[in-house]
């Protein structure tokens, strides 16, 4: 891959800034284990400004516009009835509020109701 082509792929499963252009440096990865060690480590070095940079770019759990990877996580969610998708947003809203950040939960393998 290009840089820029890496920086995207990157970007599209972490949206901290620091956390892609440091991954980005370190290529070439020698197997998928160096690859995710080095997310590991980098991920280790983020500040809490780079933890809420990659919240924000993160969907929102049950967010009916999601797409690519996420969408595929969050399929639970995805095919919940309209009212369990309301309540989704409504929780999701309530968090937000209280916090200044979304919920962020491994959502893989879970139902919308989970």
């Amino acid at each position: 891959m290009s840089e820029a082509d890496a920086a995207a792929a990157l970007r599209s499963c972490c949206g901290s800034t620091r956390w892609v252009d440091a991954m980005t440096d370190r290529r070439p990865f020698r197997s998928r284990e160096a690859l995710f060690q080095a997310a590991g480590e980098e991920w280790s070095r983020t500040s809490e400004a780079d933890w809420l940079e990659a919240f924000s770019h993160h969907p929102r759990i049950g967010d009916r516009s999601t797409k690519g990877w996420a969408a595929s996580e969050q399929q639970g969610a995805q095919n919940a009835a309209l009212t369990v998708q309301d309540e989704l947003a409504k929780i999701n809203r309530e968090y937000e509020d209280r916090f200044g950040h979304i919920y962020i939960v491994c959502a893989t393998g879970k139902s919308a109701e989970e």
